[in-house]
């Protein structure tokens, strides 16, 4: 079983990719737009608007020099690469345009915020960042005092060694703010996570690591234009992924240490599968947190 109700290839999403270029196709001959023309003119809600503009940017050929550079461009220049390369002159369409820069432009932002963040290395001599990791612990394992601050203890919550200021390398202070927002809201679940033997402090390392890549390629645009640009909501999202992630796991019977690359690989897939598939707006907001809800919870029953 995949998470979010969608099939285990990518059959059907070719299908839909292929009747959705055919009706573009033809909605073009009848109406002489183009499909970014066409969304300028529809939409009144800004949303709506920036979501479907994303999602057509990021799916055009003519337009592939800007998808690809689409979190790092100059949402100034957006307007008139999109009107050059479309040839389009409408002043409307330009104005929409414009606005959807500015959407862009708060997901730069969170992007900028979070680049810092997982750059700044753990610091064992950083009170703050001790306090942290402690806290991560005491969470966790509230019963349980520390013998030590190195100890091979901390392998019970899935880091790697004694010291688990080398896990966080590769992710920074990010990686340890994910794994103890994920905590904090949800205790039990991050147990549970923690008796499976890939362990909890790895995987959510490794699910940060992905979830940037995937926001700096554009894919969660939609999602943040839906709802705030900030890092608290990168935060939610996180934990949304993790928990759909651990049941798709369980139900795979893919909990093993050496299973963690397949699983998380597979699952990864479908979840790119959704993001570029998904009719995003406000209402499909609403049913992206459904389907990762209906899928995880209640975790601890597994």
């Amino acid at each position: 079983m995949f998470p979010f109700g969608i099939p285990a290839s990518e059959s059907v999403f070719f299908i839909v990719r292929l009747l959705f270029s055919i009706h573009k196709f033809f909605l073009h001959l009848i109406t002489r737009k183009s499909e970014i023309e066409r969304i300028c003119l529809q939409y009144g809600d800004v949303d709506e608007l920036a979501c479907s503009l994303n999602h057509s940017i990021l799916h055009s050929k003519q337009l592939s020099h800007l998808s690809k550079k689409i979190m790092t461009v100059d949402v100034t220049t957006i307007s008139e690469e999109v009107s050059t390369t479309k040839n389009i002159s409408s002043s409307l369409v330009k104005v929409n345009l414009d606005l959807f820069g500015q959407k862009i432009l708060r997901t730069q932002e969170i992007l900028q915020n979070l680049t810092l963040l997982s750059k700044e290395a753990y610091n064992s001599e950083n009170e703050d960042h001790e306090k942290k990791l402690l806290q991560f612990w005491n969470i966790l394992k509230p019963s349980v005092p520390l013998p030590s601050r190195k100890t091979k203890r901390w392998q019970e919550l899935g880091f790697q060694g004694e010291d688990p200021a080398t896990d966080f390398r590769g992710m920074g202070i990010l990686g340890l703010d994910n794994l103890l927002y994920f905590a904090s809201n949800y205790t039990q679940d991050a147990q549970r996570i923690a008796d499976l033997d890939y362990g909890l402090a790895i995987a959510g390392i490794n699910l940060t690591y992905h979830l940037m890549e995937l926001l700096k390629e554009g894919s969660l645009n939609h999602y943040f234009f839906c709802t705030c640009a900030t890092v608290q909501e990168f935060h939610i999202l996180y934990c949304k992924t993790f928990l759909s992630f651990a049941k798709y796991s369980i139900e795979n019977n893919g909990t093993q240490s050496m299973q963690f690359p397949i699983m998380i690989k597979q699952y990864l897939i479908q979840l790119k599968l959704y993001l570029r598939n998904q009719v995003w707006n406000t209402k499909g907001l609403i049913y992206f947190d459904k389907s990762i809800e209906a899928y995880f919870n209640p975790l601890t029953q597994l």
